[in-house]
Order: structure tokens, then C-alpha cells, then sequence
């Protein structure tokens, strides 16, 4: 029986020749040597000798012969034609089968050093493919690698049939290996409790399975929220999840099957073969015991936050009710002081006379009382109303601490003992701290309420302080958590210290960045010195831009003039734009760039039916609208139960950054898009959205959600009006914490080197962050003047007196070179570390930036962006053109928000996904659906400058620079939802839409 595993369009792609070949390959791959040409047959047909070479470079290129030649791209067949002194129309009588054509082949295959498979070759190819399948699922994936591995050992490659049959058998094999790799954890007792997970279970409440259980986030931060946690880490460790050996399994397999164990029910779980079902399962309770571990931890520092936070609104409100009362007491003192000052009033008298003008004994003894309430301690901290929050931290404390092993790098931390000390307390229901606890973690502001006069330690700010203290430990990474996977010793994130000499040289090479730190800083100084200078000459010379006490003072820049053409070319553009339904817009966007064969089903081998597509179009435009599934199968007559299908198996954040890449990638190619930029610039900004569920990454700020909760979405945004990154996080994290992660992680063809931010995405150690990674930093920084400067030494000394009087006034402070030069090769390996993927950005950044007192990195890092700040300000202050540029490009991503907001217009725009994976999901669907319309617009703004321009319109090409693609005006999203495919294959019975090659615009 065949096996089928490919579509109809990965077959064709395999076996076919490429629709566009690059530029370069023709000369690279198709260019016949004399060697060649003395292959060719020299006295046969043109049609023979044309369609020998060709089947020669085809092999050459593509380690194969596909059965149609004429289907070559038509500039290949010319190029090789002209080599041969022939018209590319002779290929038309070359035999397309038959003896010619396989002896032709024959004589290719020993021409090029090609062999014929041997069964030994088959066996050590099936043998390497079971390795890659234990690594990555996808059918299509292990085809092409198989293709591509034939190439090399230029081994003749069997057909596609042929290779799919043994990727099945391999896939097949897999099971068996990776069973056999967990048989001594997958023990006759595991594997039973491993189906008891199936099984509804009575004690839960409601009464559901483990397996659903243990998929369920936490949804608030909450003692009780905590406790759920730790519960399932108990069960899980009960279970041995904790110390499952899955080493023997790739990880990437692991996270494929656990992936898998996580979206399958229970019920198609329960049909699977042992054999499948316990490996999965397996896979899924040991990455669920790392990610609960992770979560659990988030929780306790969210619910120790809410306790400071709680404690410092109560000190306000203290603070503001007791003003009056303050006042009056400010009042009573003043009189009394009057009394005592008076020198008419003899000294026998000064009791009658503070009696005569404040009151009687008892008054003044209720006064006295009222003001020791009123009487904050000396350093006036909220500590005293954090104390009053203890009951409510005791409520997940000790459970917390017991649940889990601290690390610490410190090798006698007196944090990890003193933690050690508060279990000893608790485990044996001692009220009182004994004298000679560890004290050495306790700050100066926490001392006085530690340690009372008495010397005696105060149990509740003692335990208090030790909390807030582990809160900071584990978000800098001084502390970490046996088991967790983000919360682990911080030393996993960076490249091995092993291995960083042979990584030094081509982080180096990709960066730019000198791994001489000395030569480096030499550039630095050279730059440094450059660019004083020339402000200096640029504010002698009157530009708006003024230096005053050491302070830069900005005057209003003059505004940037837009011809009035621009606004007519607007008006005309705009009016020629066709009305369109939303769901038309994204059908006619998938046409053209074919996005949606990016959705791959999460197992790897689902077969595809007809109507998918129709399916995930509405999926994406029920979360990118907020509408809902459920709403979404009302109005577009479609199934929920499908459209549920389709959102869990193929819209999820790997398949959806794909998507949204292809459609950015289609809009940077648009020649219209060059008008904008070229793309090398971009731009990042936070939009807040309310979250009307509970949701454990929400967070309280009234002044944007009133007395609600909400999150943030990040998102960076090119100079063509694209959004190639998005993420979702809490509100309350800086948006610098996350500026690099778009970037970095940035899988689309925008050459972006250039990035700029508000006020809140900067700080020196992502300044410092950028430029050791080549890229430039530049941001708009709110009150600039009062930002400190930094020089280095000898800048401006050999620039002349005023120059050095102009340096030495404007840079008030001084790097610490030596500092940077003792730790620039650990700053390399940070930078390496974040280049080459072993640690997001957002992670190491936090962690960089949460240190109380930061460690000799950290300091190194922020004195090298203290260097790198000076520069980017001294920059933007003498650059007119540079500070237009980076406010042209906020404003875009500024403009972007409002189609935001109208797309995403159900339900007020408040968030209603509980956990953040759904909000994560939900947040790209949205980025998909803005990048649909920018492209969608551009297109069509092309079809409408390409009219005007016939009809004998001037269009100026400096007017197009200042156009937006961001209009929504004519697309209307409201309504019943309807998805015409026309005459696509996705009507086809049996077709396989999300494989459609893409299609220019006016294909159709």
C-alpha cells in the first residue's frame, strides 16, 4: 500500500524544477566547462544536445533530473542554450523518457561522479534518517534533508515514492527507539499510573483527569494559586516526573512529544498504541514538572510583589489621611513653641500658660496620643505596613520554601542559610528567631526593623526581609531552582565556558565587535573625540541645538517640510482604493505570498482535507478581532468544533511566526516598499490592553486600566510599516527588558541594523547590549539634558583649549576603562550567548538589570553602555537628520496602534485568553492581520499609482516616501463572515490549499 506523507505541492516542489532560481546560481551551477561541453553529444539533433546539458546542470543543481525539462525557468534555459550557440526553443523534440533519456542520464551520472544507490547505501541512508526523525517529525523536512544528504554523497536519488516510504518507516522506527530509550523509567507500575492519568478522576474538583489537570495554568497570583501549583508538583513527584532519564531522548524529540501529550485529549490519547501513548505522556509530566516549576516561582514573586505594593498604597493613603491631623498637631507645636519662646512669661508660669492656650492636662495627654499614632519612624518606608501584610504571606511561605532546593552561586550565602534556618523554624512551629540567626542577607534600610533596640531579632521583618531578599536572588540569578527551566542556574544561558574559545572568533566575525577590548575602546575614544568636536562647532555656530552649564539644550527643531503634492497624491490614491471585506483582504494576501502553507499540523503527518483553509482563516480572524470561536462558526456557518481543531493543531506560535513572516517578507520585495526604506531601520513600542479574566501575567495600573487588570503588547515595527516581532508580558516590566528579543530574534528578510525606542525601552546595559552586537541604538530619551555624559581619557586634550574645556564641561563623568578591559572578554561571551541562541534577550537582560548590587559584569557591562550612551546622545545632538529620522519612525509604530485598535474591536478590545501561551497566540494572529492589511494596501496603492500615472498624473517619487499603508477606511470587518476562494484548489476535493505556491499580484 503507497504511503502518502507529502502533499501534491511538496511532491511537485520535490520533484521539479524550482519556479525562481537566484541570481548568482546560474553562473555557479550552469555554466559549462570544456569537460562539459565535450560530454555533450556533438553531432546530434540541437533538441539532444540542448536537453543533454540541461539534464547535466539539473543534476549538478539539484542532485537530480525532473521528467519535464521545458518546465526550467525560461532565463536558465537561455543562458545554457547560448553556451551551446542554440535558441532555447530547441529543446521542444528532446524525448521526455525512453532509452535516450536514460542512457543520457547514465552517461550525467558518471560524467559528474555520480553512483547508482547499493542496498548498502539504502540501509546507511534509512539507518541516518532514523537519527534525524528522533531529532525532527516533519515528513516533508526529513524528505528534503534525505534529498539534500544524497547530493552530497552524490549518490543518484531514488524517486520522491521512494524516499517517502522510508521516512515512514523511519518515523515508525522512531517509536520503538525512543520506548526503548525510556524502558527503564517507563517501568510495568509507571506505565499503569501513566493510563490512570486518562481516567476521570473523582477527587479532583470538578471531577476531570490528571492529564487535564496538569495542563491547567495558574490564572491569578494568589496564595491559593500557589497551592495548586505545589500540589501538582507533588503529584508529579510522586510520579518520579522529577527525576525521569530522559537523556537518551533528543530534546528537540522531547519537546515534540511532550507538545504533542499536551494537545491531544485524553480520549485520543487513550486510542494511541502503548508504544506511543507512555513516551508522550512521559515527555509531557517531565517538561510539565519544569514549566510548573518556573510558573510556581513566578507566582510566590507576583503574590510577594502584590504584598510591597498593598503595603506602599496603605503608607499613601496613611499619609494623605493623616495631613490634617499632621497640620493641626504642626499647629499645637507653634503655639507651644510661642509659650516657651516668650520671655514675659516667667518660668513658674509656663505650665498655666500652655494650659491657658492649648488646654486642659487631659486634652493635651489625647494630643500626645494622637501624635505618637501619627509618628512614622525615621527613615519614614513603607517596611512597618509590609509587616501588617505577614498573615497574608504566611499563607504561601512556608510551603513555597519547602517545595524546592535553592542554589546559590555564593559559596557561604548567608541568604540560603538563613533559609535553611526559617524551615528549621517552621518545621518545628518555633514563634521566635533564636539569637545568632544569619543577619548577613538583611540590607541597611531593613536593619532597624530587624534587629530592635533590645538586640532581639524580630521574627515577622526578619522572615519578611528574607523573602524580599529571594525574591531579588531569583530574579537576578544569584539564587536559582533545582528543576526549573527559567529559573536555573544562570551559567546554562551562556555559551560553555569549554567552549567559548571556539566561538570567540565567530561571535566576533558576526558582531563585528573586536575581541581586542583595548583596540576596541581606542575606536571608541578616536569617535569620541570626533564628535565633541563637532558639536562643539555646531553650537558656536548657532544651531538649535545649545550647550549651557555642561547641559545640552534643545530648541524646537524646524518643522520637516512636506510638499502639499503629498496630500494630493494621498486624496487620489485613497479614492481609487476598492471597498473589501476583511475576509476577502486575507484570502487575496494568502494568494499572493501564500502564508497559510506555513500552518502545519503539530503531529506532523495529519492528512489535509479540503476545506482547512477556510477553517484557519476564520480561526485567525477570530482571535486577531477578539471575536471567539464561538461567535466566529455563528457568523461564518462554521463548524466550532472544527474551527477548535484547527486553532490547536496549526495556529500556534512557531507556525504563526512563519505566516507573519511570509507576508513581511513578500511586502519588503514590493518595489513600493522601498519608498519607506529599505529596512534596515525599526522601531518597538508597548501597547495596553485590558485583560477581562483573570490572567496570572496581568497587572494593576490604574492609570491605563483603571481599577482592572491588563498586559502589554510589545511589537517591532520596520520602516516599511511591517510588524515582523511580537510578544506578551506584563505591564509592568520595562519595555527595555524585552527591546532585543524582536530583533534577535528576527526571522524575516528585514536587514534591520538599526533600532529606536521611547523612554522606556533604553537603558545603559541595553545600550551597551546593542552595540557589542553591532547594531545601533537609538532612542528617544525624554528630558535628554538631564541624562549624565561620561568621557574617556584624553578626549579633547590635543583638540585645542576650547575643545577641551568644551569636553571636560559637557562629559561630567568618566568611564571606567580598566573596568571594561578586565571583563570585555566575559562581555563577549554575554554577547555571544544571545547571538548564538543560548539564552533569549529578555532573560539575561532581566537578570543583568535585577541585581541589587550588581556583580563585576553587570557593572562592566553598564560602564561599556555608559560609553555607548554618551555617544548615541552626542550624535543625536549635532544630527538633525537623525533625530527626524527616529521620530518619523516612532510615529509609524504610533500609527500602526490605531489599526490595532480597529481591527481588534470585539468585546471593548479587552483580552478575555487566560493563559499567556493563548494570549501569545491571539497577539500574532493580530500582527498577522496588520501585516495582511499593510501588504493588502500596498499592493493595491501600486495598481492605483500605476493608473493615475497612465491617466498622465505627476507623481513626484519623493512625494511617495511620506505615503502610510496603514489605511483602514474601506475594509469592512463587521458583519458575516464569508471566505470566497474563487476558483482556488482549496475548492478542489482532496486539494491542498496551504501548500500553494505563492502568486504575484494580478496572477489571479
Amino acid at each position: 500500500m503507497p504511503v502518502r506523507l507529502l502533499t501534491d505541492a511538496q511532491r511537485d516542489r520535490l520533484a521539479a524544477f524550482p519556479r525562481e532560481v537566484p541570481v548568482e546560481d546560474p553562473h555557479a551551477h550552469f555554466t559549462l566547462t570544456g569537460r562539459d561541453r565535450a560530454a555533450v553529444p556533438e553531432r546530434s539533433a540541437p533538441a539532444i544536445r540542448l536537453g543533454f546539458a540541461l539534464s547535466l546542470c539539473a543534476v549538478r543543481y539539484l542532485g537530480f533530473c525532473p521528467e519535464n525539462l521545458a518546465s526550467w525557468p525560461e532565463d536558465v534555459a537561455w543562458y545554457v542554450s547560448q553556451q551551446l550557440g542554440l535558441a532555447p526553443g530547441a529543446l521542444a523534440g528532446y524525448p521526455e523518457g525512453g532509452h535516450t533519456r536514460a542512457g543520457h542520464l547514465r552517461r550525467i551520472h558518471a560524467h559528474l561522479g555520480y553512483r547508482r544507490p547499493t542496498p548498502a547505501d539504502l540501509r546507511e541512508l534509512f539507518g541516518w534518517l532514523v537519527r534525524r526523525a528522533l531529532e525532527h517529525d516533519d515528513p516533508a523536512l526529513l524528505v528534503r534533508l534525505a534529498a539534500e544528504k544524497l547530493k552530497a554523497e552524490k549518490v543518484a536519488r531514488p524517486g520522491v515514492s521512494r524516499l517517502e516510504m522510508m521516512v515512514a518507516a523511519a518515523r515508525g522506527r522512531t517509536d520503538e527507539l525512543i520506548h526503548r530509550a525510556l524502558s527503564p523509567v517507563l517501568t510495568e507500575g509507571l506505565r499503569t499510573r501513566l493510563d490512570g492519568l486518562l481516567e476521570v478522576d473523582p477527587s479532583l474538583s470538578p471531577a476531570r483527569t490528571r492529564h487535564a489537570w496538569l495542563k491547567e495554568g495558574a490564572t491569578s497570583n494568589t496564595p491559593r494559586a500557589i497551592a495548586g501549583q505545589l500540589e501538582k508538583l507533588a503529584f508529579l513527584r510522586d510520579l518520579g516526573a522529577d527525576g525521569f532519564d530522559v537523556s537518551g531522548v533528543n530534546p528537540n524529540r522531547l519537546r515534540f512529544l511532550a507538545g504533542l501529550g499536551r494537545r491531544h485529549t485524553n480520549q485520543a490519547l487513550g486510542r494511541l498504541a502503548p508504544e506511543r501513548r507512555h513516551p508522550m505522556l512521559a515527555a509531557f509530566l517531565s517538561e510539565a514538572h519544569a514549566g510548573i516549576t518556573d510558573e510556581t516561582v513566578d507566582l510566590f514573586d507576583a503574590c510577594l510583589g502584590h504584598a510591597d505594593a498593598r503595603a506602599r498604597r496603605e503608607l499613601d493613603e496613611f499619609r494623605k489621611g493623616s495631613a490634617r491631623a499632621t497640620n493641626e498637631k504642626v499647629a499645637l507645636f507653634r503655639e507651644l513653641a510661642l509659650v516657651l519662646l516668650d520671655p514675659t512669661v516667667e518660668d513658674s508660669a509656663v505650665r498655666s500658660a500652655v494650659h491657658e492656650k492649648v488646654g486642659a492636662p487631659e486634652d493635651l495627654l489625647d494630643l500626645v496620643e494622637e501624635a505618637e499614632r501619627l509618628m512614622r519612624p525615621p527613615d519614614d518606608n513603607h517596611l512597618d505596613f509590609f509587616a501588617a501584610r505577614y498573615p497574608y504571606v504566611r499563607r504561601f511561605a512556608p510551603a513555597f520554601l519547602s517545595a524546592f532546593s535553592f542554589r546559590s552561586g555564593r559559596p557561604d550565602d548567608p541568604l540560603s542559610a538563613a533559609i535553611e534556618r526559617l524551615r528549621e523554624l517552621d518545621d518545628g512551629g518555633r514563634r521566635s528567631v533564636p539569637d545568632g540567626a544569619p543577619l548577613g542577607f538583611v540590607p541597611a534600610r531593613w536593619g532597624p526593623h530587624v534587629v530592635g533596640e533590645d538586640g532581639k531579632i524580630d521574627r515577622r521583618h526578619w522572615e519578611l526581609c528574607l523573602l524580599w531578599q529571594l525574591r531579588g536572588a531569583l530574579r537576578s540569578g544569584d539564587v536559582w531552582v533545582e528543576g526549573a527551566r527559567r529559573h536555573a542556574d544562570p551559567q546554562g544561558f551562556l555559551a560553555p565556558k569549554n567552549r567559548w574559545p571556539d566561538l570567540r572568533g565567530e561571535v566576533s566575525l558576526q558582531t563585528g565587535t573586536s575581541p581586542d577590548g583595548a583596540a576596541h575602546l581606542d575606536v571608541c575614544r578616536e569617535e569620541l573625540g570626533a564628535v565633541v568636536g563637532r558639536l562643539r562647532l555646531a553650537a558656536s555656530r548657532g544651531a538649535t541645538v545649545k550647550v549651557q552649564a555642561g547641559r545640552i539644550l534643545f530648541d524646537r527643531d524646524p518643522a520637516e517640510v512636506i510638499p502639499e503634492s503629498v496630500e494630493d497624491l494621498g486624496r487620489e490614491i485613497a479614492g481609487r482604493l476598492p471597498k473589501v471585506e476583511l475576509t476577502d483582504l486575507l484570502v487575496d494576501v494568502d494568494r499572493w505570498c501564500g502564508f497559510s502553507r506555513f500552518f502545519t499540523h503539530a503531529g506532523g503527518s495529519e492528512p489535509r482535507s479540503a476545506d482547512l483553509r477556510v477553517h484557519l482563516y476564520a480561526s485567525i480572524l477570530a482571535q486577531a478581532t477578539n471575536i471567539g470561536p464561538v461567535r466566529m462558526a455563528e457568523l461564518s456557518d462554521l463548524s466550532y468544533r472544527k474551527l477548535a481543531w484547527a486553532s490547536t493543531w496549526y495556529l500556534r506560535e512557531d507556525t504563526l511566526k512563519d505566516a507573519v513572516a511570509a507576508i513581511v517578507n513578500f511586502h519588503h520585495a514590493l518595489p513600493l516598499s522601498g519608498s519607506w526604506g529599505d529596512g534596515t531601520l525599526s522601531s518597538s513600542d508597548g501597547q495596553r490592553l485590558a485583560v477581562d479574566v483573570e490572567a496570572r501575567n496581568a497587572r494593576a495600573i490604574p492609570r491605563y486600566f483603571g481599577r482592572g487588570r491588563g498586559v502589554t503588547h510589545y511589537s517591532w515595527t520596520s520602516e516599511q510599516y511591517s510588524q515582523y516581532g511580537t510578544k506578551v508580558g506584563p505591564s509592568t516590566v520595562r519595555d527595555a527588558t524585552h527591546v532585543l528579543d524582536g530583533i534577535l530574534g528576527n526571522e524575516t528578510d528585514l536587514p534591520i541594523s538599526e533600532h529606536t525606542v521611547d523612554t522606556h525601552g533604553f537603558t545603559e546595559i541595553v545600550f551597551a547590549l546593542f552595540a557589542a552586537l553591532g547594531l545601533r541604538f537609538s532612542p528617544r530619551i525624554r528630558d535628554l539634558s538631564d541624562q549624565m555624559l561620561y568621557r574617556m581619557e584624553g578626549v579633547g586634550s590635543g583638540d585645542g583649549p576650547r575643545t577641551e574645556a568644551f569636553a571636560k564641561d559637557l562629559l561630567r563623568g568618566k568611564i571606567n576603562e580598566k573596568l571594561i578591559l578586565r571583563r570585555w572578554d566575559d562581555i563577549l561571551r554575554v554577547v555571544g550567548s544571545l547571538k548564538l541562541g543560548w539564552t533569549p534577550a529578555s532573560l539575561l537582560v532581566s537578570r543583568l538589570q535585577a541585581k541589587p548590587r550588581k556583580s563585576g559584569l553587570a557593572r562592566a557591562i553598564q560602564e561599556y553602555g555608559r560609553l555607548q550612551k554618551t555617544l548615541f546622545i552626542l550624535r543625536y545632538a549635532e544630527d538633525l537628520d537623525l533625530r527626524r529620522r527616529v521620530g518619523r519612525q516612532l510615529n509609524k509604530g504610533e500609527e500602526l496602534g490605531a489599526l490595532k485598535d480597529f481591527l481588534f474591536f470585539a468585546n471593548d478590545g479587552n483580552i478575555r485568553k487566560h493563559q499567556p501561551e493563548e494570549q501569545t497566540d491571539q497577539a500574532l494572529c493580530l500582527s498577522l492581520l496588520v501585516d495582511a492589511v499593510i501588504l493588502w494596501n500596498t499592493v493595491h496603492y501600486q495598481e492605483a499609482l500605476d493608473a493615475i500615472r497612465a491617466e498622465g498624473y505627476p507623481v513626484n517619487d519623493e512625494d511617495l516616501a511620506h505615503l502610510s499603508p496603514r489605511r483602514y477606511a474601506r475594509i469592512n470587518p463587521y458583519g458575516r463572515y464569508r471566505f470566497d476562494l474563487g476558483g482556488d484548489p482549496a475548492e478542489v476535493p482532496g486539494g491542498e490549499p496551504e501548500e500553494a505556491e505563492p502568486r504575484l499580484p494580478g496572477t489571479f
